[in-house]
């Protein structure tokens, strides 16, 4: 498998003095020296010779002085990397791609930590009949010499680990009357020939311009242009990928917390990966309130079943250790200290705290402190001691009953 990279940026004027390594949170990941603003992606796929070969323009301001620039990349043969259009020399260790300036790291170069948001273009190239499927709105198709080009653009500040290309033999089906009830055109990417597994129903993918509706009541208008869940069988669980989540089995619950994210992680991004119980905590928060919505468990039970789940040993959700960044506590301790906020602050100071931190943080990225500080300027009684108690404490707190 080999790669063609081009990296072009605004830096070729900056005064150059040093260079930056990672930012400094549990991955090590991104660069805090230059803020990216958009990248392009131009990917030809041949799947009979398992080819993927690819051209990614990086457009990113300097934000200090500079005498190399490291882009998180990791796999894939680079052919050659370009600054400004003129070629240039670089090096790689384990993570990065390290070019030296003369004068999602995984699949693309980037600068692959949550804080720094772009806007993206995909140009996905793929044997007809394939399809390809990326973030955003489809621009356009261009059929030529058997193959199809899909142009995608997603417009709207995304963070790298949310960008996401599907290639395969799958339909869009577009949910007609879930996008009349919601008012947001919903899209699905639908393999052909799928079948759900014994037990479990696509109803529950019907019902999503209802949850659009619902979240939408509560935290503030869906933020994208578009949505839709791409159904992927091998994948277990689910990932957030923005206005285009991945589920591999379409449970109600994983319908919700995906779809929670579009407002907690995507339009609002975290600022470090130590804030990732923002993300998980309010999802898992979210999904207990569309559970309670439709008439299945309440929220109350389901914190007193994650209560029992979280009772021992578990870990602080604030400061989760580099190598257990995910860990079960970001997830359900982190709804459970969201469900304490919204008893100390009361439904009408609590929801409309969370629409404040939507409107204020949207297309950005927040903070735990960010987080506290909004919080406090709609509670009447001080919040300190319960975030700490919840995000910090060793010990678990204990429920409240209310």
């Amino acid at each position: 498998m080999s790669t063609a990279w081009q990296l072009t940026t605004s830096l070729q004027e900056v005064v150059l003095d040093r260079g930056l390594g990672g930012l400094v949170d549990p991955t090590s990941l991104g660069n805090p020296g230059y803020d990216g603003s958009h990248y392009e992606i131009d990917l030809v796929f041949e799947p009979t010779v398992r080819l993927l070969d690819a051209t990614v323009t990086f457009t990113a301001t300097a934000t200090a002085n500079l005498d190399m620039i490291n882009v998180d990349f990791i796999g894939f043969d680079i052919s050659s990397i370009a600054l400004a259009g003129h070629s240039v020399e670089y090096r790689r260790s384990e993570r990065d791609v390290i070019i030296e300036l003369p004068g999602a790291r995984a699949w693309f170069p980037s600068n692959d930590h949550p804080s720094d948001k772009a806007t993206y273009t995909f140009r996905l190239t793929v044997p007809q009949p394939l399809t390809a499927v990326a973030n955003g709105v489809l621009v356009k198709t261009i059929e030529e010499d058997e193959r199809s080009t899909w142009v995608w653009e997603m417009g709207h500040p995304m963070a790298t680990y949310l960008a996401t290309v599907l290639i395969g033999d799958v339909e869009l089906v577009d949910d007609v009357g879930s996008t009349a009830f919601s008012g947001v055109p919903i899209r699905n990417v639908i393999p052909n020939g799928y079948e759900p597994p014994e037990g479990v129903s696509l109803d529950p993918v019907m019902k999503q311009g209802e949850m659009i509706r619902f979240y939408s009541d509560l935290f503030g208008p869906y933020p994208f242009e578009t949505y839709g869940i791409a159904l992927v069988p091998d994948v277990p669980g689910g990932l957030e990928t923005q206005s285009l989540p991945i589920i591999g089995i379409p449970f109600p619950s994983l319908l919700a917390h995906e779809m929670a994210h579009q407002w907690f992680g995507n339009h609002v991004s975290i600022s470090d990966w130590r804030d990732i119980w923002l993300n998980e905590g309010m999802a898992t928060y979210a999904t207990w309130l569309w559970s309670e919505h439709t008439g299945e468990t309440s929220v109350a039970e389901a914190a007193r079943i994650g209560y029992e789940l979280m009772s021992e040993g578990n870990l602080p959700p604030g400061d989760p250790p580099a190598t257990d960044v995910f860990n079960q506590s970001v997830y359900i301790r982190g709804a459970l200290g969201i469900y304490a906020l919204r008893s100390e602050m009361g439904d009408d100071d609590f929801f409309a705290f969370l629409g404040g931190w939507i409107d204020q943080y949207g297309g950005e990225s927040g903070s735990t402190q960010d987080f506290l500080d909004l919080a406090q300027q709609y509670s009447a009684r001080d919040l300190t001691e319960l975030f700490n108690a919840w995000l910090y404490q060793a010990d678990m707190p204990a429920l409240p009953m209310n």
